[in-house]
């Protein structure tokens, strides 16, 4: 069977159609897994990673705000950064539920280990903001 330049013509265009009709089919595959994978990277990990930097300069700032309240010399200055340390933990606290709502399990254990962690760091905070806050050295001065 012979066929005619036009049956030959129309059976190459139609070839190259069902191709790019195909490759039209598996790139927007592609880019519906694409944007799933963009999704999660947004809606879980970058969250993750910024809360643990918060997490992280807030307990930086916790812990120099403790130590300039040892150095403070007047009482309002150590009851400024007494303030600042206690808005230090109170956003540690925020990202650690943060991290709780879009951890998974894997997540979960280490989000537990560091929250008890945290948690004893906060009763050694406590105490120590408590014992600075007695000022017994300034009062000590101030009196003799």
């Amino acid at each position: 069977m012979r066929f005619t330049i036009k049956a030959k013509l129309i059976v190459g265009f139609g070839m190259v159609l069902v191709l790019a009709i195909v490759s039209a089919v598996i790139a927007i595959q592609s880019l519906s897994n694409l944007n799933d994978s963009v999704d999660r990277l947004v809606g879980q990990i970058v969250v993750k990673v910024r809360a643990s930097n918060r997490i992280d300069t807030a307990m930086s700032d916790a812990s120099r705000m403790e130590r300039n309240i040892l150095l403070a010399t007047t009482t309002e200055e150590m009851d400024r950064r007494a303030k600042t340390l206690n808005d230090n933990i109170a956003a540690v606290r925020k990202d650690i539920a943060r991290l709780k709502e879009v951890g998974d399990a894997e997540d979960d254990k280490l989000t537990e280990a560091f929250t008890a962690a945290w948690t004893e760091y906060e009763g050694v905070s406590a105490k120590v903001l408590q014992l600075a806050l007695l000022n017994s050295n300034q009062r000590a001065k101030e009196l003799s």
